[in-house]
């Protein structure tokens, strides 16, 4: 039942919106190749996140792989590997910005595609693809869930099967850009746990579009817990701590 459920909402998304032709940043197309999913001068403008911040909020460390705020509140060792692709900027954070608030759902998808090219390299590969949810009112409000379409779209890239109902957000709040940085964590606390299928013993990919403080990541994988091995990729993260107060709502 579950999968005539999934193949009838992949039927309707279809539907509602055909599979895109050309870049999935800046629609151009390629009459050389018409499956080219990003065009070379969008390709040029991602910048791969530098080795010289923490890998968990993407602050500036000097040289230590996981800054000393990061350490204090243990996000270190709840995961097998946690690690931050692109620099939160320029298109890529236009595209993020789009997605989330302006309705761009090929965004989705080309954040899909960004991961499907680190999946790819890992192995052992991922048993499941668990993503960080948002509260099912936003999800409303936008007419779609952000990190549920591009878990979906990586899972029919990579063939690895998604799970949506094994985290949910149970608490509904004010978005995380409104929030001090120093206090994210304690806003953040206790609003995401299990969700109704276990992924107890599973090696788990889990995904998000951005991480600045590191305060939702820390909340959702003390929630998965009972996974047997999880790593995180996320998209992208901030540079520096300037960059911390974008807008963003996880």
């Amino acid at each position: 039942m579950a999968e005539r459920r999934a193949s009838l909402w992949e039927r309707f998304l279809n539907l509602v919106y055909p599979e895109p032709n050309g870049c999935l940043f800046c629609g151009a197309e390629s009459p050389e190749d018409p499956d080219l999913w990003i065009c070379p001068e969008c390709e040029s403008q991602l910048l791969r996140h530098g080795p010289s911040v923490c890998r968990v909020c993407g602050r500036t460390t000097f040289g230590e792989a996981v800054c000393r705020a990061c350490v204090k509140h243990g996000l270190e060792t709840k995961a097998k590997s946690i690690r931050i692709l692109y620099q939160y900027q320029g298109l890529l954070r236009d595209t993020i910005h789009g997605v989330k608030f302006n309705g761009r759902r090929l965004g989705a998808l080309a954040l899909a595609h960004l991961l499907a090219r680190e999946v790819e390299k890992m192995e052992p590969k991922p048993e499941r693809i668990l993503f960080v949810p948002s509260h099912v009112l936003r999800d409303f409000q936008r007419g779609y869930s952000v990190m549920g379409l591009t878990a979906r779209e990586l899972s029919r890239l990579t063939g690895i099967p998604a799970e949506p109902r094994a985290l949910k957000r149970v608490r509904y709040g004010r978005p995380m850009y409104k929030v001090a940085h120093e206090k994210r964590f304690e806003h953040i606390r206790g609003a995401y746990a299990k969700g109704r299928v276990s992924v107890s013993g599973k090696n788990c990919l889990l995904i998000d579009d951005i991480c600045t403080s590191g305060a939702t990541l820390r909340t959702v994988l003390e929630a998965l817990d009972d996974a047997e091995h999880v790593r995180v990729l996320i998209v992208s993260g901030p540079m520096d701590t300037g960059a911390l107060e974008e807008k963003s709502d996880l």
